[in-house]
């Protein structure tokens, strides 16, 4: 492959075929044919079936398999397609939120999809970036974002913004002259790079590389993976396998003991073993759980969509719910990206720029800026030294944000740009240079003469004055004027400001002595502004105990400054680290000190990986945001990538969830969601598994019934029972608990309590105390219908319609562990009411539908029966609720 930065232009040109009128449409044709479009090879994402695949990469998922496969062995062909009609059913859900969520992406992107300007056949054609192949040679202009990698063939003051590549925001000149074959990346001057942007100037390249085999694609290559798993997989398998465990355990006991040892001496056969060996591994499994974390999470992702921002894996929801470090990028998220001046320094006297920008404030007094003199000065020198541009067809400004922060201040004031650059014409230039820190433009000053216009660093520019204006005239730059500069540039970066200095020289006859003579005509203090709702989200986050950690490139100063405004550094909480710093410092240090720092301060993109990592070793759950390439690497180690939309491409893949609107408070709506999707998982749970667990130990009971009644005592719940009340009855209300409106508390609570263990301790509790009343209950009507020697197919009737009703009161004690359901509102969640609405009809179905009779082997119930089982069944939310009016007043039984 040829190493293009260090050809000669006429080597390239000779190389590609297309030099200088471009390829014929006809070349162009065959190239993207053979070459493919200038796109990335994107990686599973673009099935409908590999998203429906998705779902079923669940431990959970195999063992309710498991228990469909039994069930089509033993012939029990009914308890087998409800399995799998329930196994379907979850993975067209998660595939239809999934999937809607990479189309939305799509759609994103093709929102910003780019045309480009190119020579085919000697005539300027526009067509799609897609349709770029290696060899055009593309029109390049100010504001323009460039498609694929390439050489450049010509440049007039041609510059490019790289910083989605490199990180590094200064534009960089761009030559045609042909380079040293060893130079690095971010030296190889005469090359342009793709998804990077024109920020002034003109010029020509020559596509050289597309799609995938751009520097910008190898990255993409190199970062974009799934996640090993999320934290929410990880405890649904961990969760799967220690239930897994059990099922088998207890199973092959179950076995053992019933099947060979204790079976024929206590009159079990061959058939009730299996029945009930069924019966048990079918409680052990909750068969509702993939569907309703599935829906659960798919309504956190239509609840983030309306907070702006767009989830593009359903785990994602669950995940950020649980985040205690937020990774935050300056720029753009914590503030509105857009500079604006704040501050000036004119004839030794320091003026702030109020909201209202058509005055100055000098001590807290207003002032007319046309009443300072030197303003209007200063002004000109900010408007002319300058390469902003305005787009001819949107009227969009076009250069770098502090050109464009000066030609927009001064516009407030009449002074406008094009004007002055009619009247002052360019007829020179030094470009900045980052070593030199300082631009110098020649305009005509109107007669036969020149004014050179100055501006840069502070310390670049002063120690190239000999002058200072004031009050508009030219005075000697003496000690006390350097001791004052020095203090207001020092004042300024310390209130978050970027400073630039600004000087001219008149009356000059020729372009000679460029570097001394100037006079000062003052500092200007620039700020991209925090965003308005930064402040009150932060308050949020820090309330929900969420460490909030600002990453930037900028100067220490200008950090700790933004930080200070926005909160993220307190009294307490201070420490500030440079990326030097975390080059310096060991492993060891940087264990001990990372945990405490809450800004860091010219930091690479290496140093945001490495961040991330030491967080993540210290069993943090890291959220990082970020929008460009060099982004990617940390946006995918973290637990949960947040890009921004405007960020690249390359960003939006690496991350989990896409901040549409780019704004921090919209990530903390985004771990409010998830800790809402975090909570109804929880109720869930309890409400799944307090059956679950209570019909385990009614089976248990009659197993070891020869040990307490003599005698085996007939099985009253059957498999199919038991799938019915977990699928059918309880499949009715479970999923609605999805819907449970959003808890007040949820941003006051630590994350921890969202990050730990699905079966945490709260869930713990309530399954206990519900299961064992449960049990006790559906077992004293158990035993009181065999005393009293009805058929056995009412005995299962009434056992059977006790536990499902049992559930649609669980539902409602699952809702809360404190308030009383009354004061939520009893029927507040419609979603739920009509859930139990539907169960019992369903319930009712099985009793009174002669269909349903014969595979559910039960009987209508009369009247008196219908009096013991709402009796039964209604005593659990008595019970709870209870057990809540002594939560309410200190007890810690079930919160804990």
């Amino acid at each position: 492959m040829a190493i293009w930065h260090s050809l000669s232009v006429e080597d390239v040109c000779g190389k590609m075929g297309s030099c200088p009128a471009g390829l014929t449409e006809a070349e162009a044709a065959y190239r993207l044919e053979k070459f493919g479009p200038n796109e990335f090879e994107r990686k599973g994402r673009t099935s409908v079936l590999d998203v429906f695949l998705r779902q079923f990469k669940s431990l959970i998922i195999f063992l309710l398999f498991c228990a469909a496969a039994i069930s089509l062995y033993l012939n029990d062909i009914v308890e087998a397609q409800i399995i799998f009609i329930l196994l379907i059913t979850n993975a067209l859900i998660g595939t239809y939120h999934e999937y809607n969520a990479e189309s939305a992406l799509k759609a994103l992107k093709k929102l910003q999809t780019q045309e480009v300007n190119v020579l085919r056949g000697g005539q300027e054609v526009i067509v799609p970036t897609k349709d770029v192949v290696v060899g055009d040679i593309i029109i390049l202009r100010a504001g323009d974002k460039i498609p694929a990698d390439g050489r450049v063939l010509e440049s007039v003051l041609l510059k490019t913004n790289e910083s989605a590549l490199t990180g590094e925001s200064t534009p960089v000149l761009k030559s045609m002259d042909k380079l040293p074959e060893k130079n690095a990346l971010a030296d190889r001057t005469n090359m342009v790079y793709s998804g990077t942007f024109v920020s002034s100037g003109r010029g020509v390249m020559v596509a050289v590389e597309t799609g995938s085999r751009t520097e910008i694609g190898k990255i993409y290559h190199q970062i974009i993976s799934e996640h090993d798993f999320f934290p929410l997989q990880v405890k649904i398998n961990r969760f799967s396998r220690q239930l897994a465990k059990y099922a088998i355990a207890a199973i092959a006991l179950f076995f053992v003991f019933f099947g060979y040892l204790l079976g024929p001496s206590w009159g079990f056969n061959m058939r009730q073993v299996f029945e009930l060996g069924v019966a048990q591994a079918v409680s052990f499994i909750p068969e509702g759980l993939p569907i309703v974390v599935t829906i659960t999470l798919a309504i956190g992702v239509s609840s983030m969509a309306k907070k702006n921002a767009l989830t593009r894996k359903l785990q994602a929801i669950e995940t950020i719910g649980g985040v205690d470090v937020v990774c935050v990028d300056k720029t753009g998220t914590l503030t509105i990206n857009k500079m604006s001046v704040m501050s000036l320094f004119i004839s030794r006297t320091e003026y702030s720029v109020p909201e209202d920008r058509a005055f100055l404030l000098r001590n807290g007094k207003i002032c007319d800026p046309f009443d300072v003199k030197g303003f209007i000065q200063l002004m000109e020198t900010g408007i002319l030294c300058n390469d902003s541009s305005a787009d001819k067809k949107s009227g969009k400004s076009i250069g770098e944000p502090i050109e464009i922060a000066l030609v927009d201040y001064a516009a407030n004031f009449s002074l406008v740009k094009d004007k002055y650059a009619v009247a002052h014409p360019r007829k020179g230039e030094v470009q900045f240079d980052q070593r030199a820190k300082h631009m110098i433009t020649m305009n005509s000053d109107g007669n036969s003469h020149l004014t050179f216009h100055l501006k840069g660093a502070p310390e670049q520019v002063v120690g190239m004055c000999s002058w200072i204006m004031v009050n508009g005239e030219e005075v000697s730059l003496g000690g006390a004027d350097l001791e004052q500069i020095t203090s207001v540039t020092d004042r300024m970066a310390r209130q978050g400001l970027r400073v630039l200095a600004f000087a001219q020289k008149t009356n000059q006859p020729n372009f000679d002595n460029l570097s001394k003579g100037y006079a000062l005509l003052g500092l200007i203090g620039f700020q991209d502004p925090l965003r308005h709702d930064v402040p009150d989200a932060l308050r949020r986050a820090r309330a929900a105990g969420i460490k909030v950690v600002m990453i930037t490139g900028d100067h220490r100063f200008t950090a700790e400054a933004i930080a200070r405004e926005a909160g993220i550094l307190t009294e307490s909480s201070h420490l500030v680290m440079t990326g030097e710093e975390i080059d310096s410092l060991s492993e060891i240090e940087l264990d001990r000190r990372v945990p405490n720092v809450r800004v860091f301060a010219r930091v690479t993109s290496e140093h945001k990986a490495k961040i991330v990592t030491l967080l993540k070793r210290q069993k943090h759950i890291v959220a990082m945001t970020g929008d460009g390439v060099n982004d990617a690497v940390a946006l995918n180690d973290a637990h949960v990538g947040v890009s921004l939309g405007s960020g690249t491409d390359v960003a939006k893949e690496a991350s989990d969830i896409v901040l549409t609107d780019d704004n921090f408070a919209s990530l903390v709506d985004a771990i409010e969601e998830g800790r809402h999707s975090s909570t109804n998982i929880r109720k869930a749970l309890k409400y799944l598994f307090a059956t679950n667990t209570a019909e385990i130990f009614f089976l248990l009971a009659i197993m070891l019934s020869p040990f307490w009644a003599g005698s085996l005592l007939p099985l009253a719940l059957l498999p199919i029972h038991v799938l019915y009340v977990n699928l059918v009855t309880d499949g009715a209300c479970d999923v609605t608990l999805a819907t449970e409106r959003k808890e007040n508390h949820l941003m006051t609570q630590k994350p921890s309590n969202f990050s730990g263990p699905l079966f945490s301790q709260d869930v713990k509790r309530f399954v206990i105390v519900s299961s064992i009343f449960l049990f006790l209950a559906v077992f004293a009507v158990y035993l009181y219908y065999l005393n009293r020697k009805v058929s056995l197919g009412l005995v299962r009737t009434a056992v059977f319609t006790t536990l499902a009703f049992f559930q649609l009161w669980s539902a409602q004690n699952a809702r809360t562990l404190k308030e009383s359901v009354f004061s939520i509102g009893f029927f507040s969640n419609r979603y739920l009411t009509a859930g139990i609405a539907v169960s019992i009809a369903l319930q009712l179905c099985a009793i009174y539908s002669p269909y349903l009779n014969v595979i559910l082997k039960t009987e209508p119930l009369q009247l008196f029966d219908w009096a013991i089982v709402l009796g039964a069944s209604s005593s659990i939310f008595i019970f709870f609720e209870i057990l809540k009016f002594f939560e309410r007043r200190g007890s810690r039984f079930l919160a804990g």
